[in-house]
């Protein structure tokens, strides 16, 4: 399980903290930093009751109603109850805006038509509150259960008024997105033109940033699609609040419209000539948006204004400065509360472009003003990250040029001291970088980074001992400077060694814990928690897993405040008890079990505390993550596969979640019984799982190996549980068969491998992960096919079976085995002590196994191509196939299995054609096969297995001699009566018996009976001179069944009388043996127990048995007593017996020895008709396997 992402990102920020040369940007994103309760670090955890949710902050009041806007006619009528609502969400409190959601949904007496509204209400209550959102991976949270209430809207009220109203929101939603895409690329770190890594960086950043564009392209065109929704229904007969919600809506939408415009010009990131033109095409295009919004008829002030401020932005973005700076001046000096937020976005504007112009002075005396003002208004935490920032890089860079005049020795590589001066400015961008980095923005990263270059001016190298440093706030610096050397240990080249790692380590440890010792209440309680959370970081990274699972307990169910350290010190805790764990070094195995399971327990029941406590913070998704991990671990399936619904959009780790929730759905529906999940379920978790996979949105180009091979994974998940559809959802499946859907997305996501150049070896095709991914994808697609084929071929398509085979078969042709393709990258040095050496050896044998068996599955897919040029009496093509059938698999040997099973099919569809009186067509198959068994004949050096399953295909073919002279190559062994001593003797032993039983066969059904008879006469003996196949009731059986071909042959009465008693004869002591087997003491396996299943297995021998003693006398009296009365009573005595049996025994019978009654009733109706008569039922129908 991955590292909480608080700490992802804090190990990230530990750069060397050389010189950073302060940059600008003019990106703006949304965070706001937050504060937290004041707690005592150095009391000792303690068991409180479990705290009540905690009420909602008190917001601010609305401001007193200002004159009001001309509204549009036909709006009155009493007020709905959410209009309440709406009021809320209008003035930014959606938290109580989705309490009051809540109470209305409780309440019995609320209006139908309004509870069908609450879920669109709720959702754009989580739209507004994701807008507002300061950390982002929050945001996304918000934006995923805000995209699924508006889903559920349309679905259970498609025809609903306000429909268009939740596409709209839906579009809204996709530019959220996008902007978080984007902002993934503005948080990427460029280096200086000049410095190391600035190329790479840069390519990076523009193609995270051109990853976003088509995002905000599909927002778009979602807007003008709701918009025009919208207006269509507004020029119609709606109800007053309908009219009125719609007109909000719209707009509402309309400035999120042309803001999306905005944001799609700024991801053309160090544009080429052509996009600097699109550029430019995008923000004229926002501007005239803006334009009409802001002249529009009855849009709302506050709304004109903002747009006015942006309109202002678009002028300047074009360089049109003085045109841009009057309308910002109009904007400032606008009068009335409405243009509030304009002005606030203007002023936010005009800072910006001074960072742009390099004005240090005016940069820093604005952004004090406006933080003065604006600061603390939740509406404006985007930009107050954003303001922070640009005042501490102004801040920063003072201090570094006070420290620039400061002369340094020549040849001096010491860090020069500080001087005094600009200790003041230090200071204050440390404060302000801290800020920023306390919650998850665009700026985090280089504030960590920033801050830990400051704090290394402030304190210098923080070499003392921990007790040397007075106070809380300098004992956590120097163990931010002591963090900042780790990673650079961490990173030297040659490596420093663990031991040197190790020690830093403790240090950091000590520093950490003489902070927490020292701190007091006067000291920033977030400060406070950060130690904390580093605290538990780094007792875990020196093995000291169980102080860090109890610290994030503590830090979890003591410590309250804002900004998710509670949560991240759960998370945190959650992964140490799992360390925990699985570091008990106690040596007697019960007690070491326990112990192990303690912590196991422990880890859970933090995960689900921390999941009820913290819903809506993002390390809760962490804490989730690996809750259904050990919830998978402890054998509960179902339970692990809910905790994997819970985790949010926004989770850093989405994709490795999805994949578990596709392989733990998978899991639960594939089994047809004894499956652990509920039958009611199944189609819910298939759609829901489907839909979930399904929404999963890519990584950008330039994703590493593991998240590009985890997307590419969880499509080929998706694609495998398409083939489960037709069984779980089959309204699903009439929409679009599942197979084809399956087959279409495994192809879809192995051509996105090579968009990834993660996953390439260049020029050489795809690397170690790229097969990986792609053989994943390749499994689910080739399962897609064989089923299409199979369906096809069911049906009787069979030139269809190759329509949808024939690209894969072609592939196979030109490429051959997927296991030889992947030796490129996946061979294993022959030398054992190299190969073990080799560190991505363990991932060389997963790729070779994983070919192996996509390379099985193809050759289920020849053998049905096999089939079907058979069934279509091509040889010569069927030939074609089994020369590719031997390059997948190798030579005939090895292909016997397969062979078998194509055998084995074939044979029951030509006797299937005989019995249905089709001798045409069975001969037909019979012969197409036929040509095909003698290719294979003809290939040299066969060993004995393949001669000996030559001569049984040989005689399912009807070729009974070739079959004879095939099977008389197996050698007879010296010993055939007693149990030869050694492996080897004794499977020659069973390949001859074998091969004497199929020659009695063949000769048989060529009516060649005297050899045959000669032949089991000297297998079986006699009783007083017993053969070496006395005992096998198989050779019995085969002697009747020749008894009875000699009877049915016979034209003389008396002689083929004696025949078919022989037969009867015969029947009736394998029924007394089978019967013996009943009658002694029941069985019992090793473990001294009934041995079931085999007191079954002896019973359905004796009903088989029965069967044929009675199907004999029925056969020999239809011959010999044709024509005469007495053969009637012979039926009617047989159906009573079959009825008798059924009635005593019809529980317990196989459902192929059923079948065997229900055949021969079907062979012979007057029987049937007895049978019917007599009362049975059990026979009449054939019963599935």
């Amino acid at each position: 399980m991955p590292r909480p992402a608080v700490w992802l990102v804090f190990a990230l920020g530990m750069a060397c903290v050389a010189y950073d040369p302060v940059g600008t940007t003019t990106a703006q994103q949304k965070t706001d930093p937050k504060t937290k309760a004041k707690v005592d670090p150095k009391q000792p955890p303690k068991v409180e009751p479990k705290p009540q949710p905690k009420p909602p902050e008190p917001k601010a009041q609305p401001k007193p109603p200002e004159p009001p806007e001309p509204e549009p006619p036909a709006i009155d009528g009493p007020p709905s109850p959410l209009e309440l609502v709406r009021g809320l969400r209008q003035e930014g409190q959606s938290e109580l805006a989705v309490e009051l959601i809540a109470e209305l949904e409780a309440k019995k007496d609320t209006p139908a038509a309004v509870k069908a509204e609450l879920p669109l209400e709720r959702a754009r209550c989580l739209l507004e509150a994701a807008d507002d959102e300061p950390d982002e991976a929050t945001r996304l949270g918000l934006v995923g259960e805000a995209k699924d209430g508006f889903a559920t809207f349309l679905r259970n009220t498609p025809g609903h008024p306000r429909a268009a109203e939740a596409y709209l929101a839906l579009a809204r939603l996709t530019s959220l997105e996008a902007k978080a895409q984007l902002a993934k690329a503005r948080r990427i770190d460029v280096p200086p033109e000049n410095e190391k890594g600035h190329d790479e960086e840069l390519a990076r950043q523009k193609a995270e940033a051109a990853a976003s564009r088509p995002l905000f392209l599909g927002a778009a065109k979602q807007f003008k699609s709701a918009a025009d929704k919208i207006g269509a229904q507004l020029a119609g007969n709606v109800d007053t609040n309908t009219r009125r919600a719609l007109i909000l809506s719209k707009v509402d939408a309309e400035l999120a419209s042309a803001v999306n415009q905005m944001y799609l010009g700024d991801t053309y990131i160090a544009a080429t000539a052509d996009e600097k033109k699109e550029r430019s095409k995008t923000i004229d295009q926002a501007r005239n948006e803006f334009k009409e919004l802001a002249a529009g008829a009855g849009v709302p002030g506050r709304i004109g204004w903002v747009a006015k401020a942006w309109m202002a932005e678009c002028e300047f973005q074009k360089d049109n400065n003085k045109v841009s700076e009057a309308q910002f001046q109009d904007v400032l000096k606008a009068a009335g509360g409405d243009s509030d937020d304009g002005k606030r976005l203007a002023k936010f504007f005009l800072i910006r472009h001074k960072v742009i112009e390099g004005d240090d002075k005016a940069v820093e005396k604005d952004a004090r003003a406006w933080l003065s003002q604006y600061g603390a208004n939740r509406k404006a935490a985007g930009e107050a990250v954003a303001v922070r920032w640009y005042l501490a890089t102004v801040r920063q860079r003072e201090a570094d040029q006070i420290v620039a005049k400061v002369p340094v020795p020549k040849g001096s590589k010491a860090v020069p001291p500080t001087p005094s001066t600009a200790l003041p400015a230090y200071r204050e961008a440390e404060k302000l970088y801290r800020v920023i980095a306390q919650s998850d923005n665009e700026f985090t990263f280089r504030a960590q980074k920033r801050r830990f270059y400051v704090v290394r001016r402030l304190l210098g190298e923080a070499e003392l001992p921990p007790t040397a440093y007075k106070t809380f706030e300098e004992a956590q610096m120097a163990s931010l400077i002591q963090m900042a050397k780790l990673q650079d240990q961490e990173r030297a080249d040659p490596p420093v060694g663990e031991a040197a790692l190790k020690e830093r380590r403790n240090k950091i440890v000590g520093l950490l814990e003489h902070a927490r010792e020292i701190a007091t209440e006067k000291d920033n309680p977030a400060d406070v928690n950060e130690v904390l959370l580093r605290l538990i970081y780094f007792y875990t990274e020196t093995d000291q897993a169980g102080r860090a699972a109890i610290l994030g307990e503590y830090l979890a169910r003591q410590v309250r405040g804002t900004g998710g350290k509670s949560s991240a010190g759960g998370a945190l805790g959650v992964r140490a008890y799992i360390n925990a764990a699985g570091s008990i070094r106690i040596t007697e195995a019960e007690p070491a079990a326990a112990a192990r399971q303690a912590d196991r327990d422990r880890a859970i029941k933090l995960a689900r505390y921390v999941d009820e406590r913290f819903p809506t913070e993002t390390a809760t998704d962490n804490a989730r993550h690996m809750l259904a991990a050990l919830l998978y671990e402890e054998g509960k399936p179902v339970e692990a596969y809910d905790a994997s619904l819970k985790v949010r959009q926004g989770y850093e780790r989405l994709s490795y979640v999805r994949l578990f929730q596709g392989a733990v759905a998978t899991q639960l529906l594939a089994p047809l019984k004894d499956s652990p999940l509920p039958d009611a379920r199944r189609t819910d978790v298939f759609r829901r799982t489907v839909a979930d996979l399904e929404k999963l949105s890519p990584p950008p180009a330039t994703a590493n190996e593991d998240d590009a091979r985890t997307f590419v994974s969880v499509r080929a998940r998706l694609a495998f549980l398409y083939l489960l559809q037709k069984r779980i959802d089959p309204e699903a499946e009439k929409n679009e068969v599942g197979y084809t859907r399956a087959a279409r997305t495994a192809e879809e996501a192995a051509k996105l491998i090579g968009t990834y150049k993660s996953l390439m070896a260049g020029d050489k095709g795809p690397n170690l992960d790229g097969w990986e991914a792609f053989l994943t994808t390749e499994d689910s697609r080739t399962r897609a096919v064989f089923l299409e084929g199979t369906d096809l071929f069911a049906a009787g398509k069979y030139e269809e079976v190759f329509g949808a085979a024939g690209k894969m078969l072609t592939e196979m042709n030109e490429k051959g085995p997927l296991a030889e393709q992947v030796k490129v990258v996946a061979a294993i040095d022959p030398d054992e002590e190299k190969a073990n050496k080799d560190p991505d050896k363990a991932q060389k044998v997963k790729v070779t196994k994983l070919a192996d068996g996509v390379d099985k599955l193809r050759r289920d897919l020849l053998v049905l191509g096999l089939k079907t040029r058979v069934q279509q009496g091509q040889a010569d093509n069927g030939i074609q196939l089994f020369e590719l059938l031997k390059k997948f698999g190798g030579s005939a040997e090895t292909n016997q299995r397969t062979l078998e099973q194509l055998t084995t099919e074939m044979s029951g569809r030509i006797e299937a054609l005989r019995k249905a009186g089709k001798a045409p067509e069975a001969q037909a198959l019979s012969g197409a096969f036929g040509k095909l068994v003698e290719r294979i004949s003809a290939e040299p050096n066969l060993p004995t297995p393949m001669m000996l399953f030559l001569g049984q295909a040989l005689v399912v073919v009807g070729e009974y001699d070739k079959a004879v002279e095939t099977l008389a190559k197996i050698p007879r062994p010296a010993t055939l009566g007693a149990p030869p001593a050694d492996d080897a003797a004794r499977v020659a032993a069973a390949q001859f018996r074998r091969a004497a039983l199929d020659t009695a066969r063949a000769q048989r059904m060529a009516k060649k009976f005297d050899p045959a008879e000669k032949l089991l006469a000297e297998a079986i003996g006699t009783k007083e001179k017993q053969g070496w196949a006395y005992t096998s009731l198989d050779f019995r059986k085969e002697a009747c069944y020749l008894s009875e071909a000699r009877g049915a042959e016979t034209k003389d009465a008396k002689e083929a009388n004696k025949h078919w008693g022989t037969a009867v004869k015969g029947w009736n002591e394998l029924q007394a043996i089978a019967r013996n087997r009943l009658t002694a003491p029941p069985p019992k396996n090793m473990a001294g127990e009934l041995d079931n299943a085999q007191i079954q297995k002896n019973k359905n021998a004796f009903y088989d048995a029965y069967f044929d003693s009675n199907r004999c006398i029925l056969k020999a009296n239809m011959q010999l007593l044709a024509g005469n009365p007495k053969l009637d009573d012979t039926m009617g005595r047989i159906a009573k017996l079959f009825v008798d049996l059924e009635a005593k025994e019809g529980p317990n019978m196989y459902a192929e020895v059923k079948n065997r009654y229900h055949e021969l009733l079907s062979e012979v109706p007057p029987l049937r008709q007895k049978y019917e008569a007599a009362g049975g039922k059990l026979f009449l129908q054939a019963t599935e396997n």
